[in-house]
């Protein structure tokens, strides 16, 4: 009588799991699907996603608004800054070599709040996908601010640099 009893003890318990469970797959049936159907569909990052670093691309000037102070490269705690920088025709320091080694980056956002220029952002691209780590060992801000303006249709206002440069301190 006792493994009867326990026969359909077992059943019961059974079932009971088997409709809670399909209770949850009836609530999830109809309401919105979050799968994303990626790569037709892309999905829209928050304001506090932090992607790679880049260069603000201003409108007054066609073009970032780097002044070549090298405080992003000493707050920067991964030292994944490499900056040169020259005087202009028109006498104001601007950089002629301003490189970012994404894969040493923290993404800690130290860089982007001390820039007193405010030419520093995080950017909001989450597809940043490689064959190669050489890819993104040392992007060029200069030629990739100038190729983002090209493409919407801006010209750069900004002095080409003379002769004599200013490398990077040593820290």
């Amino acid at each position: 009588m006792k493994n009867l009893f326990n026969y359909f003890k077992e059943i019961l318990v059974g079932l009971w799991s088997l409709i809670t469970g399909m209770e949850v797959t009836l609530r999830y049936m109809f309401k919105k699907p979050v799968t994303v159907q990626y790569p037709k569909e892309k999905l829209t990052m928050t304001k506090n996603f932090r992607g790679p670093i880049q260069f603000v691309l201003f409108d007054k000037t066609g073009s970032h608004d780097c002044i070549g102070c090298f405080l992003c490269a000493k707050a920067c705690p991964t030292d994944c800054y490499t900056i040169e920088a020259a005087k202009t025709e028109g006498g104001q320091k601007r950089p002629t070599r301003f490189e970012y080694n994404v894969l040493q980056c923290s993404l800690c956002n130290l860089c982007v709040q001390v820039c007193p220029t405010k030419t520093l952002e995080h950017s909001r691209d989450y597809e940043a996908a490689a064959y190669s780590p050489d890819e993104y060992r040392a992007i060029n801000f200069i030629e990739h601010v100038g190729k983002r303006a090209t493409a919407q249709g801006m010209t750069s206002k900004l002095g080409k640099p003379v002769v004599e440069q200013e490398e990077k301190p040593a820290s």
